[in-house]
Formats: C-alpha cells, sequence, structure tokens
C-alpha cells in the first residue's frame, strides 16, 4: 500500500506529546489526503500517528510496533512524503 506522509517541526516554544498529537489532528484535518504525519520536537523526539491516532512511527530505536500500528507497518509498500511544515514560534506585536 502506498501511504501519504507530512513531516511538521514544531516550534521551538512547542513540545510534549499532548503537543504533538494536537499538532498530528490539526495537520489531518488540513490535509485530508495524508495517511501519517510526523511531528518532530526541537531536541530531535518525534512520534508518527495515523489518522485514528495510533503511533506507527517514534524515535525511540526500541520501539516495538503491536496490534494495529504492526499491522499497517507490514502493509507499507511505499511512501510519497509531502512538502514538511516548520511551525514557527508566535511573535508578541
Amino acid at each position: 500500500m502506498l501511504v501519504y506522509k507530512i513531516r511538521v517541526h514544531l516550534a521551538d516554544d512547542e513540545w510534549g506529546n499532548v503537543t504533538m498529537y494536537r499538532v498530528a489532528r490539526e495537520t489531518f484535518q488540513a490535509y485530508p489526503q495524508v495517511d501519517i504525519v510526523t511531528v518532530y520536537e526541537h531536541a530531535g523526539w518525534m512520534l508518527g500517528y495515523l489518522r485514528d491516532g495510533t503511533i506507527v512511527e517514534s524515535a525511540n530505536d526500541a520501539t516495538v510496533f503491536q496490534g494495529k500500528a504492526r499491522e499497517f507497518r507490514e502493509k507499507i509498500t511505499g511512501i510519497n512524503v509531502l512538502p514538511e511544515i516548520r511551525r514557527r514560534v508566535a511573535v508578541a506585536v
């Protein structure tokens, strides 16, 4: 199965798994054709989400994917990566 993926880099003042999941949900709304949203923190951590919130990618090299995540990963035959998004720190005016 060919999947569509987009990478989102958080701004320097954004971090944490709650923020990463929120940004992934917002990105899925803006890009309905995307299957995976991978969100990167500025410190190098990343998580890749499916539309339902299932995590299918992790910066942790020791991650063992089970259930739906594993099944999804095993079906991938190719990945079409869309242009990445880099979020910026809000500037006070």
